[in-house]
């Protein structure tokens, strides 16, 4: 009698798909001290989201005397919220001095 024989092979499909994550809203290159405060809004700029993304929103400094409050948030992007928004607080301080910067910078936290 024949002996049945059975065999499986498992077959792994490696995801090649890209997502951008970034920058929403491009008014937030620019604000006055009056204005109290800016939303930046975030989130993903090209591709679809399959999986919920956790991303950290980082303020720096470079040189702005405490002219606004820091942030370091982190958030969960999920394919059914892709975008998200931190508010950053602007410090009227009545201080004559030159137009200040400082960056807003996102980092992939962890995904899935």
């Amino acid at each position: 009698a024949a002996s049945e024989v059975k065999v499986q092979s498992v077959i792994t499909i490696q995801d090649d798909d890209t997502i951008v994550i970034g920058f929403l809203n491009s008014e937030m290159n620019s604000i006055s001290e009056k204005e109290g405060n800016i939303s930046v809004i975030f989130g993903v700029v090209s591709g679809t989201l399959g999986l919920a993304l956790t991303v950290e929103v980082i303020t720096t400094d470079e040189g702005t005397k405490g002219d606004f409050i820091g942030v370091t948030v982190n958030t969960t992007l999920t394919p059914s919220s892709p975008n998200a928004s931190v508010g950053i607080l602007i410090l009227q301080d009545n201080v004559v001095e030159d137009t200040e910067s400082f960056s807003v910078n996102l980092m992939l936290v962890t995904q899935g």
